[in-house]
């Protein structure tokens, strides 16, 4: 198992205590950048997907954001269940 199937396991099975940092760790081995900072909204693009931005309030992610990740991460591979 890679460290990205290890992280999004992770993320899957406890996706209302995810950390900020794990998520953008996620994101990055799915090619998204980082392409913008407004306060505490940071949004992540890649090319030819949808953009993803998250609100950072201390070390946590709200679990909105990460379902959205999820969906969004899911379509990229291809597998498009619902959640």
């Amino acid at each position: 198992m890679t460290q990205r199937e290890k992280l999004l396991a992770k993320i899957r099975s406890h996706p209302k205590n995810v950390r900020f940092d794990d998520l953008e760790t996620l994101l990055g081995y799915y090619g998204y950048k980082l392409a913008r900072v407004s306060g505490s909204h940071f949004r992540y693009q890649r090319q030819g997907s949808p953009p993803v931005t998250m609100s950072r309030h201390g070390a946590h992610v709200h679990s909105a954001a990460v379902e959205e990740v999820l969906r969004i991460l899911d379509a990229l591979a291809g597998n498009h269940e619902t959640r």
